[in-house]
């Protein structure tokens, strides 16, 4: 069956955003006298905010909501670390160019995604943004790429997904949609 839907996750498999997202994370926490190391930030990446947060002790509805808006208005400044995945932007490009729909399905604050994507000028690449605003459960639980595929009336069989994480390939896996594990780059 021919390719009509691509997908993409964002951090880790189409952008490094790790070492902007520690240093901004880090810059915002320090001033809640909250040290965060870069072993454990690593082993935290990918959490949706509520989740880090709470993994780190922080419980309070408001102080999350305070860190989400400090580290929104500052992350900008540390878009110069970010690195791009430019062999998988291009194939997307290529794919859209041959009116393939395209996807990105993230866990992403929204904001982050729509400005590392102007800053990277990748703005237009994407047919659907769907982040973890916009599903009830996070990966491994496949609802984002159904969602995306429902949206766009497609099948799993016509559906490639790209993801670099554990628990995003295993929501690939619960899709049934075609998918490739990317690798750090």
């Amino acid at each position: 069956m021919k390719t009509e839907l691509i997908i993409s996750d964002f951090d880790g498999t189409l952008v490094d955003t790790q070492e902007a997202n520690f240093q901004a994370y880090k810059k915002v926490l320090s001033h809640f006298n909250i040290f965060l190391t870069e072993d454990m930030y690593h082993r935290l990446f990918g959490m949706r905010l509520k989740e880090f947060m709470q993994y780190i002790g922080i419980n309070d509805a408001n102080m999350i909501e305070q860190i989400k808006e400090m580290k929104a208005r500052i992350y900008p400044n540390y878009f110069n670390l970010i690195r791009t995945n430019n062999q998988l932007l291009e194939f997307i490009a290529l794919m859209k160019r041959n009116r393939v729909k395209t996807a990105l399905a993230s866990t992403a604050q929204k904001q982050n995604i729509y400005n590392l994507l102007d800053y990277i000028k990748q703005s237009s690449l994407f047919d659907l943004i769907i982040t973890g605003s916009d599903v009830m459960e996070s990966k491994p639980n496949p609802e984002c790429f159904l969602s995306i595929m429902s949206h766009f009336n497609c099948k799993a069989e016509a559906t490639l997904i790209f993801e670099d994480s554990p628990v995003g390939i295993e929501a690939a896996i619960q899709s049934q949609a075609q998918y490739i594990q990317i690798c750090k780059f």
